[in-house]
């Protein structure tokens, strides 16, 4: 299958550093220059490339970071009555305004710049 084929059923468009561009997921905002930048500062086997350990290895970790009793009530059969149902709901309603969020990547100061600053 060809890209522009996968691209188009994923509903995926040609962003800069898309899956066109080898990577199965980018931080959101980056020329694909900066994309490239970004990848580069990562180790290689964790680099999200298509069909990768990479690619992996970033599922693996959004699995500890999201546990999916914090993503549905269906994994939390220990929950036993009406009360504790709602105020599961609650919590992730709460958690989803609040603390669930998408990081944006930053240039870096580079050192003199932040000497220079601490020496003003």
């Amino acid at each position: 299958m060809s890209s522009i084929a996968v691209a188009q059923s994923t509903g995926r468009t040609d962003a800069p550093g898309s899956i066109i561009h080898g990577y199965s997921w980018v931080p959101p905002g980056l020329t694909r220059l900066k994309v490239e930048e970004y990848m580069a500062q990562l180790p290689n086997h964790v680099v999200p490339r298509v069909n990768s350990n990479g690619e992996k290895f970033r599922e693996k970790q959004l699995m500890l970071q999201l546990p999916r009793q914090d993503l549905s009530l269906a994994y939390c059969k220990h929950l036993s009555n009406n009360v504790e149902r709602k105020l599961y709901e609650e919590f992730i309603n709460a958690r989803n305004e609040i603390a669930l969020d998408i990081g944006f990547v930053c240039p870096v100061i580079p050192n003199q710049m932040v000497l220079f600053l601490l020496m003003m």
